[in-house]
């Protein structure tokens, strides 16, 4: 598929993706990695695995078209060399909250911070996580109603 539809998973993950891209150039930005078991940091500061990490919906507006309310939540996992200072995790925490926070995607409501933790300490590596959350108006796909006559063939009155 090449191009993404508006206010999708994948279109909140690339537009988060961008911005911390354009934000953070200076540390690997990248979409969290099909097998992160296997993962292995390259960089020599850190990474930024960004993942969709789930969404609600609210009961529909209508009966007669569906539209709903969706949450969803984006996970941003950073894997850093180093816990303080300039180039540690927790400063780079500190700045993809200052990224983020408040960063409206195209298609979406602006990115709320709902939560941050340590993940783990192994191998040289430091990894925290922060979430956020944001919103969008789902609206279902409506079919065209066929036009009356239509389906009727070319009418001769001779």
């Amino acid at each position: 598929m090449s191009t993404v539809a508006p206010n999708t998973s994948e279109a909140l993950e690339a537009a988060v993706i961008a911005r911390l891209q354009a934000r953070m150039p200076e540390v690997e930005t990248e979409a969290f990695p099909d097998d992160p078991e296997e993962y292995r940091l390259n960089h020599p500061t850190g990474a930024l695995l960004v993942r969709y990490h789930g969404g609600k919906y609210s009961p529909p507006k209508s009966a007669h078209l569906m539209v709903q309310e969706r949450s969803l939540a984006v996970e941003i996992t950073l894997v850093f060399r180093s816990l303080n200072g300039k180039e540690g995790v927790k400063a780079y925490l500190e700045a993809v909250r200052l990224a983020l926070a408040g960063f409206k995607p195209p298609a979406f409501d602006k990115l709320k911070p709902i939560g941050e933790e340590f993940i783990s300490q192994g191998g040289g590596e430091w990894r925290y996580a922060i979430d956020f959350v944001t919103g969008t108006t789902v609206v279902e796909e409506v079919e065209p109603e066929p036009v009356l006559g239509a389906a009727v063939g070319k009418v001769s009155l001779m």
